[in-house]
C-alpha cells in the first residue's frame, strides 16, 4: 500500500475509533444508571471532544440506537439459551434462569429505551421487535403443556405467558416490588406454573 492511500485510510481509522469510544462510554454510563447521559459527560468518559459527539451521532436517539446493535449479539445468545426437553421443571427453571441473566443485563438500557420511546418511532419499533421475540420463545419451550390448550382459552394463556415472561414484568418485580433476582426469578416460575396448570 503506497504511503498516500495509508494517509487517507487513517482518517477513517480514527474516526471509527472515537465512534466507538462514545458508544462504549455511553453504553457505561447508562448501566450505572445515568438516564440522562449528555454529550459533555458523554465526551469526558469517552476521552473525546464535545464537537466530536455530536459529528458522530446528530441526537440521543441515534446513539441509543447504535447501543442496541452494539447490545444486541450480547443480550441475543442470553434468550435464546433454552431447553425443550425433560420435565417442566427443568424446562421452567432453565427459561426463568436464561431470562434473568439477560434481563438483568439490558436492565438500566432498556429503562432508558421505555423513557424516550415515545420521542422516536425507530426506537419504539426496536422494542416491540424485542417484545416480540422474547414473548415468542415460551411457546416453543412449554409446547408440551400448551397442548391441552386451544382456541380463545390457549390465546388467553398464551397472552398471560407472554406478559410474565417479559422484561416489564421483570422491571415490575425488582425495581417496584423490591424483589431480589432469586425472589423475582421464584414469583416468575410461581405465575408460569399457574398459567399453564401444572400441579
Amino acid at each position: 500500500m503506497s504511503e498516500p492511500e495509508k494517509k487517507q485510510r487513517k482518517p477513517s481509522a480514527r474516526a471509527e475509533k472515537s465512534k466507538e469510544a462514545i458508544v462504549a462510554a455511553f453504553v457505561e454510563l447508562v448501566r450505572e444508571g445515568n438516564r440522562r447521559p449528555t454529550a459533555p459527560v458523554i465526551a469526558e468518559r469517552a476521552g473525546v471532544s464535545e464537537r466530536l459527539v455530536y459529528h458522530h451521532f446528530k441526537d440521543m436517539k441515534r446513539l441509543l440506537l447504535e447501543s442496541h446493535r452494539i447490545n444486541r449479539p450480547v443480550v441475543a445468545p442470553l434468550l435464546e439459551d433454552l431447553i425443550f426437553e425433560g420435565t417442566f421443571k427443568e424446562r421452567r427453571d432453565y427459561f426463568v434462569k436464561a431470562r434473568a441473566k439477560a434481563y438483568e443485563f439490558v436492565q438500566h438500557n432498556r429503562r432508558y429505551s421505555y423513557h424516550h420511546a415515545f420521542r422516536s418511532r425507530e426506537i419504539s419499533d426496536f422494542l416491540l421487535s424485542f417484545w416480540q421475540t422474547e414473548g415468542a420463545q415460551f411457546c416453543h419451550v412449554f409446547a408440551e403443556e400448551l397442548e391441552k390448550f386451544s382456541g380463545e382459552e390457549r390465546a388467553t394463556r398464551e397472552a398471560n405467558l407472554r406478559a410474565v415472561c417479559s422484561w416489564n414484568y421483570w422491571e415490575i418485580l425488582r425495581q417496584i416490588e423490591g424483589l431480589s433476582v432469586a425472589r423475582a426469578k421464584a414469583a416468575v416460575s410461581k405465575a408460569i406454573t399457574q398459567i399453564l396448570l401444572v400441579s
